[in-house]
């Protein structure tokens, strides 16, 4: 069976265009990004990022909707988490501070803000705890409990 492909040629201005479409809400008919509550969001982002000087820019990259996608994703999504990211992405003068130095590493590119499961399971793996354990807890996994936390580099009895 004989395959067709389309090539589509790419250029920064189709790019560009593209972004923009997203940002102002211009997304129905694109999975994961046409929902009336997401498209609010992205307008949301939108207009923050032009108040802020951003050139009106809220969506640079496809981390930055992978970002907005993660914040909306349901069972997660609250108004005050809503409120925190935006306002620390868009609102924010500074970096944000952190009790230790080593979450920065974790943290910076969602502007301070747990987003993504991965990053809850680096930080508990900055507490010393091994990988497996940090999985099982950033899913919720309560299994954990019949045996004792391990700290990275020791074995049960």
């Amino acid at each position: 069976m004989a395959t067709v492909g389309i090539e589509a040629e790419s250029d920064e201005s189709t790019q560009a265009a593209a972004w923009r479409l997203l940002e102002a809400s211009d997304s129905l008919g694109i999975s994961q990004v046409e929902s009336v509550g997401f498209r609010m969001l992205l307008r949301r982002a939108h207009d923050l990022a032009e108040l802020q000087s951003q050139h009106g820019q809220a969506l640079r990259s496809v981390e930055d909707l992978a970002q907005l996608l993660a914040l909306w994703k349901p069972g997660v999504y609250s108004k005050e988490r809503e409120e925190a990211y935006f306002d620390a992405r868009f609102a924010a003068r500074e970096r944000p501070s952190y009790p230790h130095p080593a979450m920065a590493a974790v943290l910076d590119k969602t502007s301070g803000q747990v987003l993504y499961a991965d990053q809850l399971v680096e930080l508990v793996k900055l507490l010393g705890f091994d990988h497996a354990w940090a999985e099982r807890f950033s899913s919720g996994d309560r299994r954990w409990s019949r045996g004792r936390p391990r700290r990275h580099g020791t074995r049960d009895p």
